[in-house]
């Protein structure tokens, strides 16, 4: 991957130099095409100089056709020819009485034709040998050749007197020649030769070609701005310098005449092209920083690099096409691939951009799924219509330039992401309240207006309509002429009918209209009575103190159709207890609140109703505004504060209205009572637990763990355990010690406190009870899952890594189930690996499941190797940013250390977990075992 300056000036800068290069080229580039004459039509090559110069009758007339005149022979039963000498020869040697099957190309038709004709009825001079010539296939209406009379099929063989080879040499003289002149262009019109006066235009192009330069010039804009003004994002960087060169592309791909291998042709070639496989490298790259960056996911990291292999494979293939093409080597194999090595680069991408796409989604997260979803599928769309249309633009029957407006659609749908999603602190949107306006307004104008139309449209028609006869015993209807009063009155009546029918029509179509657009954008009001009734069952129906939270939180969002929602509860007006929040990720609000619990509670205290958040103070206010929160409202108990209701702006975006204010005050006032009780349950609950949780810790804590290491030759053992809270539920054991093996095992009881310590003492003593049969890690595994899956609760899990050594051998054997991986550390390659064995967790599955993923690994070691076994509570370490210590670092830190013992590699490791952690707590158990090999 590419790595853009890092320097925000200087990446501005260069973005600046960049877009100003690539629009000045974009448009000297389509100035050159508007200048350059043109005769407005398009040939190809023809498949044969040999012309039909006789009518040949076919063998059946009604089924098939005949050759005529103007047809060119390429095959004779099969094989080909290309001389009059050839194809005489092969008529000589068929019978008289035999058929021959002939393959012609029929210009006139633009097709390829099998005519089965008797021999003897095929004369000597039926064919004669022509120049090379070039086939018309398409003829621009009211260009400059349509002007001059060319047709469609013509056989161009003569341009200003100059003969060529192929259609590349007669695009070439076309081109030179001199604007406003009068072209001579000899052809053959089925036989018959004509000579063709075609009159250049000074300048022209077709205006649909305009489209894809306007369509390159907002993808360099576009990627501009996000340059610009958002440099410090790597994906603003690369989806930047992208819709610059994918601009410059499209700009220019189908705005250019064609390319002539001079020099200038070839720099040429090597821009387009090259812009267009770093564009479309670093739009793929974008991918793993955009919406949300994605790119530390292994897997992914390899995609990448098989992606960017090929491109430099296809960019350097492009430097090697025009270099051979100017040393002349290969011209006919250099040429092919010229014309189709971006095709086939562009076929490559697209399957390879939809299986990465299908795979990467099962790897990223929900979160990131959804952000891209409509980019996603904005781009599987334009790929598949860009397919069709280009296949289109192949059979002529529409113009290369309508390629812009579908190309529009992936700006389109980043803007919209971006706007959506607030990407990258950027925020493009209309209110919702200002959408529902202009929406509601231009449908009610729509609607008038064309009601007025068809009112219009009818009173004009009225005299196209039958006349209607009224006597005393008849209703007649009649085209016959009536009295003009008559007239007169039918048609005012039935104008009024007709009209009072649209306006009707109208007046229920706009209803309909109205009404789908305040459910599309919440403009109802909501029955305060009904809610009221419904914030008085939460509050009668919950005593834990989260629930009661969790649920005023999303029941009054759901009441008032609002955005977002967040509840806070006080403890003894000094604690931020509890805090739940709805419509919203609240991991760094919640945070927030913690640790800026005495600021908000000192701010809050002279409210006792609701009030806008602008009248906090300052740094409240701006955070609170941050997390897009509109309006506070105090709970209080007794004249205590016992919590605060935070409130976002409604789903509609209108304004709030005094009714929306009394509701949340009354729901404040129903809350207190709910909350005292709820602190007072959960005081009772929480003095239960840990009365019990502290008598069961202590004998837990005394056997749970090894109290001494064995001592093996060769091996230098240490262990470390640190739970979390009172107890916790990591285990390690040394299973069978002596100096012929030695089994470690190291597992992790899934959550955390008094039940996962109890399962980690059961674990142990099923452990132990096995491995008396000197099982192998893997079947050791196998029975503890048949024990565990029937004994173990279904919400719990456990996970476990074991390692059996044979230092004799100085080999080891590993399995593990569901476990981290284990690290080893080669003294020779001073380099740590990681042994991913494949395994379920115990207690999951009890079927051939577990055991046919369960693998076991045998390996070698040698001195100076160390193996490390650690539970997720070293790697799931957070520092105050919420960032996990991670594989990597614990990998780097035992590479670090590799040359202590077993004891100081486990408390250097410790030491630089205590440093990256800070000040932050502990919020897992954390337990390692070391072990190296000092002989």
């Amino acid at each position: 991957m590419i790595e853009f300056f890092k320097d925000p000036r200087i990446f501005r800068i260069c973005s600046l130099l960049l877009a100003i290069i690539l629009i000045g080229l974009s448009l000297f580039n389509f100035y050159e095409f508007a200048k350059s004459p043109t005769d407005e039509n398009l040939f190809t090559n023809i498949p044969s100089n040999l012309m039909v110069v006789r009518n040949l009758p076919p063998l059946q007339q009604e089924q098939e056709p005949g050759v005529e005149k103007g047809d060119l022979l390429f095959e004779l039963n099969g094989k080909r020819v290309e001389t009059i000498v050839e194809t005489m020869e092969l008529l000589h040697s068929i019978h008289q009485d035999s058929l021959v099957l002939m393959e012609i190309m029929r210009p006139r038709l633009n097709k390829s034709l099998q005519v089965s004709i008797l021999r003897k009825s095929i004369p000597d001079s039926f064919i004669q040998e022509i120049p090379p010539a070039v086939r018309v296939i398409l003829v621009l209406k009211d260009g400059a050749s349509d002007r001059a009379g060319m047709q469609t099929g013509d056989l161009i063989y003569q341009i200003d007197g100059q003969g060529f080879q192929n259609s590349l040499e007669a695009d070439f003289i076309m081109r030179q020649a001199q604007h406003d002149k009068s072209i001579d262009y000899n052809i053959f019109r089925q036989d018959e030769p004509q000579i063709l006066h075609v009159k250049m235009a000074i300048a022209g192009f077709r205006s649909s070609r305009i489209l894809l330069l306007i369509c390159g010039i907002v993808y360099i804009i576009l990627g501009l701005l996000l340059a610009w003004f958002r440099p410090q994002y790597k994906g603003a960087r690369m989806l930047g310098i992208t819709g610059m060169l994918m601009g410059y592309f499209f700009a220019i791909v189908f705005n250019t005449a064609f390319i002539y291998w001079t020099f200038q042709g070839g720099i040429r070639f090597l821009l387009i092209y090259s812009s267009l496989f770093i564009g479309t490298t670093l739009w793929f790259n974008a991918a793993y920083y955009f919406p949300i960056e994605i790119e530390s996911v292994p897997k992914l990291r390899q995609r990448k690099r098989i992606f960017n292999l090929m491109t430099v494979f296809f960019i350097l293939s492009t430097f090697f096409l025009t270099a051979i093409h100017f040393l002349d080597i290969w011209p006919n194999v250099s040429g092919f691939l010229q014309n189709k090595s971006p095709a086939i680069f562009i076929i490559i991408l697209f399957i390879y951009g939809i299986y990465s796409t299908i795979r990467t989604r099962k790897i990223v997260s929900s979160e990131y799924r959804e952000m891209n979803r409509i980019v996603m599928y904005t781009g599987l769309a334009t790929g598949v219509l860009s397919i069709v249309i280009f296949v289109l633009i192949s059979l002529n029957i529409i113009d290369s330039g309508f390629v812009g407006l579908l190309l529009l659609g992936m700006p389109a749908a980043y803007m919209y992401t971006i706007g959506k999603y607030s990407l990258m602190d950027i925020k493009i949107r209309v209110r919702r309240n200002i959408q529902y306006s202009l929406i509601s307004s231009s449908w009610i104008l729509l609607v008038v207006l064309l009601s007025g139309y068809l009112v219009l449209l009818i009173s004009s028609k009225m005299t196209q309509f039958p006349h209607i006869r009224l006597s005393t015993n008849f209703i007649e209807v009649t085209d016959e002429t009536v009295s003009e009063q008559q007239s007169r009155t039918q048609d005012r009546m039935l104008f009024m009918v007709v009209s009072g029918g649209l306006l009707l029509s109208a007046w229920f179509l706009g209803r309909t209209g109205q009404r789908f657009l305040r459910t599309k954008y919440d403009r109802f009001r909501y029955d305060y009575r009904l809610a009221a009734n419904e914030m008085s069952r939460v509050f009668n129906s919950n005593l834990d103190m989260y629930d009661l939270a969790r649920e005023i939180a999303s029941k009054l969002a759901m009441l008032m159709h609002l955005k977002r929602t967040g509840v806070l509860f006080f403890r003894d007006q000094a604690q931020c207890c509890c805090q739940e929040f709805y419509g919203f990720d609240g991991t760094a609000w919640t945070e927030y609140c913690l640790n800026a619990q005495d600021d908000i509670i000192m701010a809050i205290m002279p409210f006792a109703s609701p009030v806008e958040i602008r009248k906090l103070p300052e740094n409240l206010k701006n955070e609170f505004e941050k997390q897009e929160f509109k309006h506070l409202v105090p709970i209080r108990s007794k004249e205590q504060l016992v919590g605060l209701i935070l409130v976002g702006e409604k789903m509609a975006e209108s304004a709030f209205q005094r009714d929306d204010y009394e509701f949340l005050s009354a729901v404040a006032g129903q809350a207190s009572v709910s909350i005292e009780n709820a602190f007072l349950y959960e005081q009772l609950r929480e003095q239960e637990r840990l009365k019990q949780e502290l008598k069961i810790a202590r004998h837990i804590q005394i056997s749970s763990l090894p109290q001494k290491t064995p001592k093996i030759a060769g091996l230098d053992i240490h262990a470390i355990s640190q739970p979390a809270s009172e107890v916790g539920g990591d285990f390690y054991d040394y299973l069978n010690g002596s100096n012929d093996e030695l089994m470690v095992v190291v597992g992790d009881v899934s959550g955390k406190g008094t039940s996962a310590a109890l399962y980690m003492s059961k674990i142990q003593g099923i452990f132990r009870s096995l491995h008396t049969f000197n099982l192998a890690p893997r079947e050791l595994f196998l029975r503890a899952n048949q024990i565990l899956f029937a004994d173990l609760e279904k919400s719990f899990f456990v996970t476990g890594l074991g390692l059996k050594f044979f230092p004799a051998q100085k080999k080891t054997i590993v399995a593990r189930a569901g476990h981290l991986p284990l690290l080893h550390y080669q003294s020779k390659r001073q380099s740590v690996s990681l042994i991913q064995s494949g395994g379920l967790g115990f207690g999951l599955e009890n079927s051939d499941i577990f055991k046919n993923t369960l693998e076991e690994s045998c390996f070698t070691y040698q001195k100076g190797d160390i193996f490390l076994l650690a539970t997720d509570g070293i790697t799931e370490t957070f520092n105050s940013s919420y960032e996990e210590f991670g594989e990597i670092r614990l990998m780097e830190t035992l590479k670090e250390s590799a040359d202590q013992s077993a004891r100081k590699i486990c408390d250097y490791i410790m030491d630089q977990l205590e440093k990256y952690r800070g000040e932050t707590d502990p919020h897992d158990d954390s337990t390692m075992v070391v072990i190296k090999v000092i002989d």
